[in-house]
């Protein structure tokens, strides 16, 4: 749970004929990482060579004719084809057939299409084409019609108005986003200079014979702009006709290959032995153990052999495995975004699971903006499940639904706690004159004693021994948290030098970071000056407080530091004290950075009510009572999209920075199983009798 999968290597001895059957059933089963034991320069026999080329061409010719009919795998129905894969010889006969079926007819009436559509935007660009504008050749003129790159036309016109001083009639008219059509009539005493030209700029000349079908209505001697556009629709039918018929099947057959190519791939690692079998190496997870064996046995009719061995590799080198349930995603994605962990350190995951969500609610404090942001990210959540996409953006907001659904409700609790919905501040003491809006009443109905709202001009809030302002008891507020993250960091740190066996180590650095954390911590608290209640009232330090105890300042700050640097210079010599120093120095930088807080929480209230005010200010001016929803509204859109945003950055820097510091390194090497995710494929006769 807080540590990484377990990771064994899994040796694998198979006979050769059984050998593509388990590669592809372990790549489907999305649970080992194979490995090249031998480091070796693998040369492809004959047959794996002719295999793959053949797997390339079809793979090739596929894509071709996915790209032709606009098939879309994402939104292509889920359905599933049948596919005899007990040999690769069939799968080959599986493709042959679909492409025997479709890629002569497609590829026809798609190089159709293509030159009809730019003969009907040329007619359309001169007002009508007659057979005279259109002929190629005559005695002493002729016409050439193609297609050049849009940058390239301009060039092309100035430059064949000059090679043949202007006696040619040249006119261009831009096609799409990419390509021009250019028509030009001129003496054939200048053609083989424009031809030249055009050769350079990779001219592609539009010949009308070319899409002249058979039993077609269209013919040189009558180029009816209505007959081209039925030429055209007919064509579309047609590719219509065998997208419905035949593209599932063609998605199925590329996939089927992508699947045979990457298990040639992986087969590049194997062992092949004098005796007719394969031995593979891989990474596999502890857990994964049984169900692999399993898979292995069914596809070699149990004739395999099956190791397990603890790995003889260097630590570095094994992979890390994070398993986690799904909802966990997007807080894994933030870890393996600062690093990879190795595989013996601690997985922050789950901490993170409680404490990204609790800083975002400080920061972001509010009921109403919470409240829609919760809203948002179920309905992202939604999305998710059923795989749909807008724009990168969104996806981006998509893909973390479930730690935003978190940080949403954490805002939405912390709203209550500071009194704060959508910039009302339950319309109590931060403006007299402004009542609170019908939204503030109501919460405030709900929960009229909350905790304190930073935004108070008046007024103490007890924290601790504290008894501050508002504002100044968040920043104090601020300063515990990060004080206990922190901490939180160091004894992990902790936990995981006694786990490796090192414990000089876990005294020298972490506990004795601990011991003058705190030990500062108490120091500072007990130097700050006090009413006769007892009560820290202003956020100061009497300096001869902090001096004036010489047995306490040694026993909590001296006497940590100076085991820290005597043991890091023993185990590390002269840079090792220093960066002793620097771990304490950094202990006081942290702290302080956990000050955003305040900032975030400040610039949120500040930001909602500069924007709500002025709609109460105008609806109670004006005898609009309800322009206060105008102000929320918008409120909603600029502070959620701005400061939401900040709030989520800043968040993760203080996890990354001052909490990751602490005990995390992020220099580990991620488990990357080869793996098969079929949407169209069914297998079957997989295993070999």
């Amino acid at each position: 749970m807080f540590f990484p999968s377990k990771m064994h290597i899994a040796k694998i001895t198979v006979s050769n004929k059984y050998s593509r059957n388990v590669t592809n059933a372990l790549q489907e089963f999305c649970c080992m990482e194979f490995v090249d034991v031998e480091h070796k320069v693998y040369a492809a026999t004959t047959e794996e060579r002719e295999q793959k080329d053949r797997i390339n061409d079809y793979l090739n010719r596929l894509s071709k004719l996915i790209m032709i009919l606009d098939l879309d795998r994402e939104e292509f129905p889920k359905k599933k084809v049948e596919i005899d894969v007990s040999s690769l010889e069939n799968v080959f006969e599986f493709t042959k057939n679909v492409l025997e079926k479709t890629e002569s007819t497609t590829l026809s009436r798609f190089e159709k299409l293509d030159k009809l559509v730019k003969i009907i935007g040329l007619a359309e660009h001169l007002g009508g084409i007659s057979p005279t504008e259109l002929s190629q050749e005559g005695d002493y003129f002729s016409t050439l019609i193609g297609t050049v790159e849009n940058e390239d036309a301009p060039e092309i016109e100035w430059k064949i108005l000059e090679v043949t001083e202007n006696i040619c009639f040249i006119d261009s008219y831009q096609l799409d986003e990419y390509e021009s059509v250019v028509v030009i009539y001129t003496m054939n005493k200048h053609s083989d200079a424009i031809k030249r030209i055009l050769r350079v700029y990779g001219f592609r000349e539009l010949n009308l014979s070319d899409i002249i079908a058979a039993g077609s209505e269209l013919s040189l001697q009558s180029l009816d702009p209505e007959v081209l556009k039925r030429e055209k629709e007919e064509c579309e039918k047609q590719l219509t006709e065998i997208n419905e018929q035949y593209g599932l099947q063609l998605l199925a057959a590329e996939e089927q290959l992508t699947v045979e190519k990457n298990g040639l791939d992986v087969s590049t690692l194997f062992i092949r032995t004098p005796y007719g079998t394969t031995v593979m190496f891989g990474w596999l997870s502890k857990s994964q153990r049984k169900k692999v064996e399993k898979i292995v046995s069914e596809h070699t009719n149990n004739t395999s052999e099956f190791e397990f061995q603890e790995s003889k590799l260097k630590k570095e080198e094994t992979p890390t495995n994070l398993e986690h349930k799904k909802f966990f995603g997007p807080l894994m994605s933030l870890v393996t975004g600062y690093g990879t962990p190795l595989h013996h350190e601690l997985d922050p995951t789950l901490f993170m699971f409680i404490t990204f969500p609790l800083i975002f609610g400080l920061m972001f404090a509010d009921v109403g903006h919470g409240a829609v942001l919760a809203f948002l990210s179920a309905l992202a959540l939604v999305a998710k499940r059923r795989r749909i996409s807008v724009n990168e953006f969104v996806d981006y907001f998509i893909k973390g639904s479930e730690l935003m659904l978190l940080c949403g409700i954490s805002s939405v609790f912390f709203g209550f706690v500071f009194g704060s919905v959508f910039g009302d501040h339950f319309g109590s003491v931060y403006h007299p004159a402004h009542p609170a809006t019908p939204l503030g009443h109501i919460l405030q109905e709900i929960n009229p004693v909350f905790w304190f709202s930073p935004m108070e001009g008046s007024g103490t809030v007890n924290l601790l021994a504290f008894q501050l302002a508002p504002l100044m008891t968040l920043l104090v507020l601020s300063f515990v948290v990060g004080a206990l993250q922190i901490t939180l960091g160091l004894v992990i740190r902790f936990i995981l030098a006694l786990k490796r066996g090192h414990l000089i180590e876990a005294i020298t650095v972490p506990l004795m970071l601990i011991w003058l954390y705190w030990g500062a911590l108490w120091i500072v608290y007990n130097a700050m000056p006090r009413n006769a209640e007892g009560y820290i009232t202003r956020f100061s330090i009497n300096i001869n407080a902090l001096m004036g105890n010489p047995t306490q300042l040694g026993i909590l700050a001296i006497v940590p530091l100076t085991i820290m640097m005597l043991g890091l210079l023993m185990m590390h010599g002269g840079e090792g004290a220093m960066e002793g120093l620097e771990y304490a120095l950094a202990l006081l930088s942290n702290t302080i950075s956990y000050g955003r807080i305040l900032a975030l929480n400040a610039v949120h209230a500040v930001l909602s009510v500069l924007i709500l005010e002025p709609f109460i200010d105008i609806g109670l001016s004006v005898g609009v009572s309800s322009l206060w929803i105008v102000g929320i509204l918008l409120n909603t859109i600029l502070v959620g999209l701005l400061e939401g945003l900040l709030a989520f950055v800043h968040t993760l820097r203080l996890h990354w920075v001052e909490w990751f510091s602490k005990f995390y390194s992020g220099t580990g090497k991620s488990f990357v199983p080869t793996t098969i995710e079929r949407q169209f494929t069914t297998p079957i006769s997989r295993t070999i009798a």
